[in-house]
């Protein structure tokens, strides 16, 4: 019998995914967002394009690391990978980046202890996904499903 594996949650949906492999229930697919329970807890998230960021609804805030996983699952569901920033691609490329000396008039003292330097060295990302807490998830917006009539429609439905 071969042993269970257990993935953990901030490893699921990797960008190479495919679409069909995720499932996502049908008034989620008309609003375009998608839901899951996370460690944290029940999560609703959307994309905002005016603002460039993902919307989420939950009880309380969510851990970063689980909200790229949502940010993955929706970028998968709706063939739109464009809008991702991959946070291990922008970590990667902080770390390539020289660091830059400044030359000056200035005596620059010979450093002893390059090693202990390096590990201390401070690497921060220049892109990132911004999340934005919309309140609980009781609060989330709805679509109108209704469909506008007219008063002599109205009318008629009334006196009818």
């Amino acid at each position: 019998m071969h042993p269970i594996r257990i993935i953990p949650y901030e490893n699921l949906y990797p960008l190479g995914t495919l679409k069909e492999k995720i499932h996502e229930t049908d008034e989620n697919i008309l609003f375009k967002r998608v839901e899951e329970t996370t460690p944290d807890g029940k999560v609703i998230l959307s994309y905002n394009e005016s603002s460039n960021s993902f919307l989420y609804w939950a009880e309380k805030t969510i851990t970063y690391k689980y909200l790229e996983v949502l940010a993955r699952k929706y970028v998968i569901l709706y063939d739109c990978k464009e809008i991702y920033v991959n946070i291990f691609k922008e970590l990667l490329k902080a770390m390539d980046t020289p660091e830059i000396v400044q030359q000056g008039p200035f005596v620059s003292f010979k450093p002893y202890n390059t090693i202990s330097r390096n590990i201390h060295k401070k690497i921060a990302n220049e892109n990132a996904n911004v999340y934005k807490y919309m309140g609980k998830t009781i609060e989330q917006p709805v679509k109108n499903t209704y469909k506008p009539i007219s008063f002599l429609d109205y009318k008629k439905q009334v006196y009818e």
